[in-house]
């Protein structure tokens, strides 16, 4: 009687634990990477801005970045690494009209401001396999913050740095 009673309560566990597959866009969900020493200085080019980007930080992206958003589709998927120095952040794009990978990001919070940025050109084959339209082996990028908190927003520049389409958010 105690092993069927342990089997039921087994099964049971393991059912309410499955769910249906949500409808979504292929993710990367990855654990965040450790940090060994949170007051150790960022890895050069591993947790920090592009060089392209500085100017950009603390912009409005609606006054820099006017007119029509451009059709992408992508994902921002999941926060790989958390330092003092700030947030890295993952995710992949495709500019449907250019059939070509979104080659840049930036990173807005709530308020429309940008506050990071990152570039494309991570392999992530589970994209390419769920989404024939895109036939670059590297469509993933990352991205980063020196924020810790808040609300972000993923955007990629396209038309040569001259427009945006939405690729997502995620809340640090």
């Amino acid at each position: 009687m105690k092993t069927y009673a342990l089997i039921a309560i087994s099964l049971a566990l393991c059912l309410s634990a499955c769910d249906k597959a949500a409808d979504r866009v292929p993710s990367l969900a990855r654990t965040p990477t450790p940090v060994d020493d949170p007051d150790a200085p960022p890895a050069p080019g591993v947790h920090a801005i592009p060089a392209w980007a500085a100017g950009l930080i603390g912009k409005s992206l609606a006054t820099t970045y006017p007119g029509k958003l451009g059709t992408c589709v992508g994902n921002t998927d999941s926060i790989t690494a958390r330092t003092k120095a700030g947030t890295e952040i993952v995710g992949w794009g495709w500019d449907s009209a250019a059939a070509a990978v979104v080659p840049q990001i930036v990173l807005v919070d709530a308020a429309g401001t940008m506050i990071g940025a990152g570039e494309t050109g991570l392999p992530r084959d589970d994209v390419t396999k769920a989404m024939p339209q895109v036939t670059s082996k590297t469509p993933g990028w990352s991205a980063f913050t020196p924020k810790e908190t808040g609300e972000i927003k993923a955007y990629g520049l396209i038309n040569d740095g001259k427009g945006i389409c939405v690729l997502g958010g995620i809340k640090l």
